[in-house]
């Protein structure tokens, strides 16, 4: 299901562990739609937010040229990130 988000969604754009992670988040703390769940739009928020604090851009291109095309590594720390934010 999420093989199609590598790559940037195949296009380099928005970073597919990113995208991945939220619609984790998405399924784990959305009571009902997102439209209904206000806490939902702070927890995404913050996750993003500390997603581009700790790699220093959202985008696939640039990630891959700031850290040497290591999409592991990128990927570890999307999901330490996402531990960290669904543990509170």
């Amino acid at each position: 299901m999420a093989a199609s988000l590598g790559g940037g969604m195949a296009v380099r754009g928005a970073c597919g562990a990113m995208v991945g992670a939220v619609l984790i988040i998405g399924r784990v703390k959305a009571v009902s739609g997102g439209h209904f769940c206000p806490s939902l739009k702070l927890i995404v928020k913050e996750y993003i937010h500390r997603f581009e604090e700790e790699l220093e851009s959202q985008n696939c291109d640039e990630l891959r040229e700031i850290h040497n095309k290591d999409c592991r590594m990128i990927i570890d720390v999307a999901a330490k990130i996402l531990d960290e934010v669904l543990e509170k």
